[in-house]
């Protein structure tokens, strides 16, 4: 095609040659522009080169972009654009002769890809982070801002290398802020390209709980009933928990209502005696929780202490067998009066008004079991131990047991319709016993032994409740059982036994025997052989004296009732007369009788009885007889007849007992043989003769004695008490009863034996001594007559090993340095006690071979001991100890923490508030000691310490004070506690806080209190005050005294008085300054008191040592010659020290130069420096604590540059209107600064200022007077970036091409002045584009469209006509549908007007992926949230990369296609739970890992949904990212998971009462720091470390590398190992630089996807004072992570294994080691300065 192109163009010229004389023009050029893609920009000076035939050559881009390449032969090109920071580009352009060819450029600006790119905050998560991730091959330099001062981002600037990324952290501060939903925005620059990330806050009133009561230092007692009580906005429940010394030591309740707070009353059970707070937590918000500061639980008398075991011991279907343990009887108590256990079925909380076992008193603690029975089945019963003394009931916790499902309970009904072969019953079912019935019915038969095999009728139906049955088939008159019973799958339940007895026959009855009869008396026997099948009614004997007698003659009724054997007697016969007597018995059926039986009556002998004998033994027994009548006749005699032989009569041996009566009697027979058997009979003898009893007989016994061996008691080391009882003498005197015993079985008299007498009857008791400890002994009792010796059952016991025992009873009157501890001796041990008392220590289990108290009086065992020389604020544990021969024992051990010693003091009130002062008054509650100072601090700022304002109180009345807090600002919140001072430490009050009244006020600046004036020099006397119409008269008083008017008419508006401080003036610390107001009722104001001296107080000891080190001062001790201070010119630099207050600094009064930087100040105030003479600059910077700033008035001052930077907390500063010669103001980041007044005239005509923040801590300033620069016009430069301003009107600034910035402020429109913009000469003017445009005019209702592509589609549907970035806000508010595909658009903004839109299809804007959209960057959060009506969204091809969408607002979403997305990352996911209406979604091709839905949608997928394979669906996407906070300190560190391990991202930064900074010792000592600024830990300080991390160990750090994907290599020095790889990952963020002192370059830092264990740090290396470099000239950089110990300055610290950054090179090379080394082993040399120069780091890492 070239060839064929220059034929033809040769022909064109030999053709026209032939028609003209003139040489042929063959040339042409190329013009075009360079511009912004997207803001359409010119972009200057890009290298534009042409490339074509014999031509190359290059050009720059001008001021507008534009660019020619003139007489350029004709013919193709290349031209292709070069530009730093931007994407190049080529087009091919073709030249024609005479023709300019147009080629002009649109270049994308490299900008990094945000994930996510927008954040959501609230009250829980106040802080998110951003992954900035550089995608291009350059290095991209950012800066971040935010609109807002409450929301901070961090870093606010740095570089992002190449394939590498970057953290942002966006945090929002709540305390300012009012509940409400916040749309806010973080900004971030890249090479002049802007990004936004949306930041939506939530805030709510947060969940607070504040505990009422109990209060600090109430005392309340074990068993009282402590009121808790609390406010709160939660509804819910909250678990209350008691607090020791931190820990949580008991559960109070975990479950009780909290609605907007609530009350509880907790019973106090017996615990140690000390201080406790009570601690409250939310159930539903756990991390809700408020504790009250420590009051006192004291002794007092308790209910007993139990516990109920967790679970049964055994479980039945009616029966539970649980564990109780009495732990106390209660403080103050000896004895529970009851115990057992409670138990219900129905309440949840049984008490002993429901069902309880009890078992009585108990003197002992204990564990005991109870058994619950007659208990449901299946029934769940809650179960809790109780005991009960005189203060009063406890109980343990709650224990549920179910019984196991039993059989069925069942009852029998009463037997009905009863004839003779049948009946009725039936039975009713109370319950199933928790399984379903099988089977039902009754048994029956005629036993009552009924089983399931018995007759039976089973019942057809199944179910619960009564049913009835017929019984058929009976015997008459015969007696049946019957029952019901029901089956489950637990059993058969039986129900109750019934009887009946079906209709029969009369019975049947016998007449047995005569047994005996008298003259008057016969017992007749009768037997009943059938009942007849009925229940009898009645059965007896009749009788008469003819045959068969009836019941109507003479009967005699036996009973009433069913029996089958009887007898009776029947009396008052008549003498020698025969008798006729029969059996009879009646029922329903008659009567019937028995066969007679005839009798004929004695002729009046008497009637006598044998009973039986009792009492025998070898020689005697004991008979009993009875004489039953008389015969008629009186008894001569009665008594027994006896024999070896059968039927002994009285005329062998006899004893009579008694002449007459009648009746029973007994005797003794003595003088027996014993082993015989005897023969005995009861004889009555009358005057008709003698009568005998049956016979009966007995046999002796061998004579011994009896005795029985019942147990032991009291046993003890090496005696016991053994206790017997004798039964019987064997009938002979006794000769000796005691004890035998042995330490092998069966022991005899013959063998050890104890003698307790001779004699005896009954029990007896005995103690066995002399034993052997631990040993097992065989006893029994033994008795012996003169027959011989019995014994006792054989028992046994075991002695103990002869120890004491004993027991701590109570530690008490526990003060800083003493207590006293109080035990009881419960047991000697069997042996003499040789020494008592307690031992002590601040470690668990003391011994007596540490620290004791020997006691050496005791009361009833009870012993007393003062524990003295006790550290303060110490916990000790102390036990009881006894000594006997045995050995030591101790009691239980008890613990206590002495005193802190430091005083307790009370804030009362804060009275008399008024506009500029206020009253506070405090109360000394404990001065531990000797007070040296008392009084009151105050502060703007919470927890005032003595280092804020301090009033010092030198009276008070019964402890109580007061002060007057003076010179304060109005409408001002102050923070007050009370403190008080001894020689342990300092004590505070309660914070109270009080606002000062609003209206007139007046407050004295300087002199301010304690302030050292020089006599002979010139003082300013300054005031503040809102007052205007006064003048003032100013006093000087010395002592009360007034000394000398100074003025009489000062204007009360100059706020300031120049005094000439007299040189004879007396030096003391009493002066006073009074200023009066001139009315007709004056009004005194007066000073604090201050010292006139010819010496500067200087209170801060750094700050005077600073002084020392520059020769101004010798001592140290807060005074400085004033005349030093003075003489001292030329620049007074205040760099990196810890200097609190600058109380002195006015006494440089000949200095020109001030800088202040990294100082702890909250104020700085020179306004006594005489600027006038000499200071001309002054530079205050990177003050964390600066809030105020006071400043020389005086006019005419020579201060010509005034530079505020990186002062944080920075709200106030004096006006600048006099500040005349000032040339140059500016003030950076300081975000909480208020006001500016500006200078009122410059004697510079185009003055510099400043006023400017950054996108990631924005400033709060939102308005400035800028009257004085209207007159001056040509002002230099404006800048207020990141503030929030919302006035936008520099039209006053005349200077053409204005220099200003208003990015990152609230403004929609920048007015500049009209020539500049009708020129087009806007200049430097940085402003935000997406939210700003430059105008001459302000008055117009536009939306800003920034994309030119985007808006170029508007005007192509008609919605806008002309392409300046503005498109009128009602036309896109009519727009409802948009259809822009594939249109190159960037920027969506300007989409948020379109309010009404339904339909929105902006699919294949594949541009997206090298830009950001809707203003946010390429990890873009797609945000729908103003266009509600959506109902079809279109985006498939979109192809940005990180993409998220927010569709929560768009639920009326019907259609969403996002397919093809292929890159969209999956950390982010995708949540489409929201849209209840989506029935069409295409989400195929995506990469998002995890699709949120809803649970009715996961239970129900559309038909219309499609997605890919390796996608899912859940109703849980999150991502765990998280923080911690510190609780001790509040601040916030956040971690990172490594693999397995979770580490610190951050240092730990706690200063802990034991961490150590040997840099500032070195400061205030004098000499040069050559130590690092952060803390050191004492290696013993466990306290410095929170709770669930730990110092990590050699072993974790390279678990870690391991993880990093590093191993192991030897090429370290030394005994280094090198973990190649894992330096790269852990190096320092960007915004710091590594410093090479071999070459004097510096090595830019790159950053990482951890940044975890380097992050901002710089590194040096120092051996013997030189830096260490390798052979190659690189640097080695070392620092100490944590992890072992070392000397430093003679005492052991934490540091670590010495980790070594190795740079390979310079600038693009990588940082490619990391070894793990000893320090030791690397550099031989100085080990302190290796340790000196590294930056202290404490890393930690979490528990498992």
């Amino acid at each position: 095609m070239k060839n064929k192109f220059s034929y033809i163009l040769l022909g064109f010229i030999l053709i026209t040659s032939c028609f003209s004389d003139e040489a042929l023009e063959i040339t042409g050029a190329i013009s075009g522009s360079i511009k912004e893609s997207g803001s359409a920009k010119a972009i200057e000076d890009a290298n534009v080169s042409l490339e074509g035939g014999e031509s190359i050559q290059s050009v720059l881009s001008d001021s507008n972009g534009n660019f020619v390449f003139g007489q350029i032969t004709s013919g193709a090109y290349e031209v292709s654009v070069i530009k730093s920071g931007y994407i190049g580009d080529v087009k091919s352009v073709i030249v024609n002769p005479e023709k300019t060819s147009i080629s002009s450029f649109s270049l994308q600006k490299k900008v990094p890809v945000a994930q996510p790119n927008s954040v959501e905050l609230d009250f829980k998560k106040p802080e998110e982070s951003v992954n900035l991730t550089n995608k291009q091959s350059d290095v991209m330099n950012f800066t971040t801002s935010t609109s807002k001062n409450w929301l901070t981002v961090s870093p606010t600037s740095g570089t992002i290398d190449p394939n590498n990324t970057v953290i942002i952290k966006i945090t929002a501060d709540f305390t300012s802020l009012v509940p409400e939903t916040y749309e806010e925005t973080m900004v971030i620059n890249v090479g002049g390209a802007t990004m936004t990330i949306p930041i939506k806050v939530t805030y709510v009133d947060p969940p607070i709980i504040t505990i009422t009561k109990p209060q600090i230092d109430e005392v309340y007692k074990m068993g009282d009933v402590m009121p808790i009580a609390w406010t709160s906005n939660l509804d819910g429940k909250v678990k209350i928990e008691l607090l020791k010394e931190s820990s949580i030591v008991l559960n109070i309740s975990d479950d009780v209502i909290n609605k907007n707070g609530g009350t509880y009353n907790w019973t106090i059970p017996s615990m140690d005696s000390a201080y406790y707070k009570i601690l409250i937590s939310s159930l539903e918000e756990t991390n809700i929780t408020n504790s009250t500061q420590a009051f006192k639980i004291d002794l007092g008398a308790t209910a007993p202490i139990v516990t109920t075991a967790t679970g049964a011991e055994e479980i039945a279907n009616n029966f539970i067998k649980i564990k109780g343990n009495i732990v106390s009887l209660g403080v103050l108590s000896d004895q529970v009066n009851d115990y057992g256990h409670v138990y219900s079925a129905n309440s949840d909380l049984p008490t002993t008004a429901d069902n309880k076992t009890s078992f009585g008193i108990e003197k002992e603690i204990k564990s005991y079991t109870s058994n619950i029975t007659e208990l449901q089945s299946s029934k769940t019963y809650k179960i809790r131990a109780y005991a009960i003394n005189d203060k009063g009931t406890s109980y343990g916790e709650v224990t549920s047991v179910t019984t196991v499902a039993g059989a069925p309970l069942i009852s029998t009904t009463d037997v009905s319709d009863i004839t003779a072969s049948s009946a009725i019953s039936g039975g009713n079912i109370s319950s199933d016993g928790g399984a379903s019935i099988t089977e039902r019915g009754l048994l029956y038969g005629t036993s009552a032994e009924l089983t399931i095999n018995s007759p039976k009728i089973i019942d057809p139906d199944t179910s619960t409740g009564s049913f009835t049955s017929s019984i058929t088939g009976l015997t008459k008159g015969t007696t049946y059982y019957v029952k019901a019973f029901a089956k489950n799958s637990g059993g058969y339940g039986y129900a109750d036994l019934k009887t009946f007895s079906t209709v029969g026959d009369p019975p049947i009855v016998e007449t047995t025997s005569i047994e005996k009869f008298s003259s008057t008396k016969a017992e007749i026997r009768g037997k009943v052989t059938s009942n007849g099948g009925e229940t009898l009614s009645s059965y007896g004997f009749a009788y008469g004296k003819s045959a068969s007698p009836t019941i109507s003659d003479n009967k005699l009724e036996v009973g009433v009732e069913d029996v089958e054997t009887f007898n009776g007697e029947i009396s008052e016969l008549t003498l020698s007369t025969k008798y006729y007597v029969r059996a009879y018995a009646s029922n329903a059926q008659g009567t019937s009788y028995g066969e007679d039986v005839e009798f004929t009556t004695k002729n009046g002998l008497p009637g006598v009885t044998t009973v039986d004998s009792e009492s025998v033994n070898g020689t005697s027994a004991v008979i009993n007889g009875k004489v039953d009548d008389n015969g008629g006749n009186v008894t001569t005699s009665y008594g027994f007849a006896y024999a070896e032989t059968d039927n002994p009569t009285i005329d062998g041996f006899k004893i009579e007992i008694g002449t007459d009566g009648i009746g029973a009697y007994s005797g003794k027979i003595e003088g027996l043989k014993t082993s015989t058997k005897y023969y005995v009979k009861a004889y009555a003898t009358n005057s008709k003769g003698t009568s005998y009893g049956d016979q009966i007989d007995f046999t002796t016994t061998d004579g011994l004695p009896k005795v029985n061996t019942v147990g032991s008691r009291d046993i003890a080391g090496t005696n016991g008490v053994a206790t017997g009882t004798i039964v019987d003498d064997g009938g002979e005197s006794l000769i000796s009863y005691g004890f035998v015993y042995s330490e092998s079985v069966n022991p005899t008299i013959s063998g050890s034996k104890m003698e307790v007498g001779e004699t005896a009857t009954g029990g007896y008791s005995g103690t066995i001594t002399d034993l052997k400890t631990t040993t097992k002994y065989y006893f029994r009792a033994y008795v012996t007559n003169k027959i011989g010796t019995s014994y006792g059952v054989e028992l046994s016991f075991t002695t103990l090993d002869g120890m004491p025992t004993v027991s701590t009873t109570e530690i008490k009157n526990i003060g800083i340095s003493t207590s006293k501890a109080i035990g009881k001796i419960t047991d000697d041990g069997g042996e003499t006690i040789l020494a008592y008392g307690f031992v002590y220590s601040t470690s668990q289990n003391p011994t007596i071979s540490g620290d004791k108290v020997v006691v050496t009086e005791k009361t009833d065992n009870i012993f007393e001991g003062t524990l003295s020389g006790l550290t303060n604020f110490t916990k000790y544990y102390v036990k009881a100890y006894v000594t006997n021969s045995a050995g030591t024992a101790y009691g239980s051990e008890l613990s206590f923490t002495t005193l802190d010693g430091t005083p307790t003091v009370e804030t009362t009130e804060i009275k008399d508030i008024e506009v500029n002062k206020a009253k506070a008054v405090g109360k000394i509650k404990g001065d531990g000691g000797d007070v040296s100072e008392y009084g009151f601090v105050y502060s703007t700022e919470k927890n005032p310490t003595i280092k804020s304002n301090k009033l010092v109180v030198t009276e008070n009345t019964d402890n109580v004070f007061e002060g007057a807090i003076l010179n304060l600002k109005r409408v001002t919140k102050y923070y007050v506690k009370a403190f008080l001072t001894n020689e342990v430490g300092t004590g505070y009050g309660d914070e109270l806080s009080f606002t000062t009244k609003d209206g007139p006020y007046f407050t004295i600046t300087s002199p301010t209190l304690n302030q050292a004036v020089a006599p002979g020099v010139n003082f300013n006397i300054t005031w503040d005050t809102n007052i205007t119409d006064k003048t003032l008269t100013i006093e000087h008083w010395n002592d009360g005294v007034k000394i000398s008017d100074l003025s009489t008419n000062t204007n009360i508006t100059s706020k300031s008085f120049t005094w000439a401080v007299p040189s004879d003036a007396t030096k003391n610390k009493k002066h006073q300054i009074k200023l009066i107001d001139n009315s007709e009722t004056p009004i005194v104001y007066e000073s604090s008191l201050f010292e006139v001296n010819d010496l500067t107080y200087v209170p801060d000891d750094i700050f005077e040592s600073w002084m020392i080190n520059e020769g101004l001062d010798d001592v140290l001790d807060d005074y400085v010659k004033t005349a030093n201070l003075n003489a001292r010119g030329g620049n007074l630099e205040l760099t990196d020290l810890n200097i609190y207050d600058l109380t002195g600094i006015n006494s440089f009064t000949s200095i020109n130069y001030i800088a202040i930087d990294n100082l702890k100040v909250k104020s700085i105030d020179i306004s006594q420096i005489k600027q006038q003479n000499q200071l001309y600059y002054i530079a205050f910077s990177n003050n964390q604590n600066l809030e105020t700033i006071k400043l020389d008035r005086e006019p005419n001052n020579k201060i010509r540059n005034f530079y505020l930077v990186r002062n944080p907390k920075l709200k106030e500063i004096s006006s600048l209107d006099n500040f005349t010669n000032c040339n140059s103001i500016y003030f950076s980041e300081n975000p909480k600064l208020e006001s500016v007044v500006l200078p009122s005239g410059y004697n510079d005509k185009d003055p510099s200022i400043t006023l400017a923040n950054t996108a990631i801590n924005p400033g709060i300033l939102s308005y400035v007077d800028w009257t004085p620069l209207k007159d001056i016009g040509m002002v230099g430069s404006i800048d207020i970036s990141y503030n929030n301003f919302t006035d936008g009107d520099f039209s006053f600034v005349k200077k053409v091409n204005p220099s200003i910035s208003t990015i990152g402020n609230p403004l929609t429109c920048i007015k500049i002045n009209e020539f500049s913009y009708l020129n087009d000469k806007m200049g430097n003017i940085t402003y935000s584009p997406r939210t700003q445009y430059i105008t001459n005019d302000c008055t117009k209702d536009d939306t800003i469209v920034s994309d030119d592509n985007f808006e170029q589609a508007l005007i192509d549907l008609g919605y806008d006509d002309v392409l300046n970035n503005a498109v009128s806000t009602q036309d896109l508010k009519t727009i409802t549908k948009l259809n822009i595909p594939d249109k190159g658009i960037m920027d969506l903004t300007g989409l948020e007007a379109m309010t009404a839109l339904k339909e929105l299809y902006i699919e294949k804007n594949t541009i997206l992926n090298y830009g950001y959209l809707s203003g946010f960057e390429l990890y873009y959060k797609f945000d729908f949230s103003k266009n509600t009506e959506l109902e079809v969204l279109s985006m498939w091809n979109i192809n940005l990369q990180y993409g998220i969408i927010d569709l929560s607002k768009n639920t009326k979403l019907k259609t969403l296609n996002i397919q093809n997305n292929t890159n969209w990352s999956s950390r982010g996911g995708l949540d489409v739970s929201m849209l209840t209406n989506l029935t069409t979604f295409d989400a195929t091709g995506l990469a998002v890992g995890c699709i949120k839905v809803s649970q009715s949608q996961l239970d129900n997928i559309p038909a219309g949904w499609d997605k890919d394979e390796n996608e899912s669906y859940g109703i849980d996407c999150a991502i765990n990212n998280s923080s911690f906070t510190d609780s001790r300190d509040g601040k916030q560190y956040s971690f990172y998971g490594l693999g397995s391990q979770i580490w610190f991202y951050d240092d730990l930064a706690y200063v802990s009462s034991k961490s150590y900074n040997p840099y500032y010792d070195d400061v205030k000592n004098g000499s040069t720091p050559i130590y690092s600024k952060t803390n050191l830990y004492w290696v013993d300080d466990t306290g410095a470390i929170p709770s669930g991390w730990h110092i990590p160990s050699k072993e974790e750090w390279v678990t870690m590398f391991t993880a990093l994907g590093s191993t192991v290599s030897d090429s370290g020095p030394g005994d280094s190992k090198t973990y190649p790889g894992a330096a790269l990952k852990l190096k320092s963020k960007s915004d710091e630089n590594w410093t090479n002192d071999c070459t004097g370059k510096t090595k830019a830092g790159s950053s990482t996807s951890y940044g975890l264990v380097l992050k901002t740090h710089r590194w040096r290396a120092v051996n013997n004072g030189s830096t260490a470099c390798n052979e190659d000239g690189s640097l080695f950089g070392v620092t100490y992570l944590s992890s072992t110990s070392k000397m430093i300055d003679g005492k052991k610290y934490h540091y670590t294994y010495t980790i070594s950054m190795s740079d390979a090179g310079y600038y693009d090379d990588v940082i490619e080691r990391l070894e793990l080394v000893s320090s030791d082993s690397v550099y031989p040399g100085d080990q302190s300065k290796n340790i000196a120069q590294g930056k202290y780091m404490i890393k930690l890492i979490k528990d498992d």
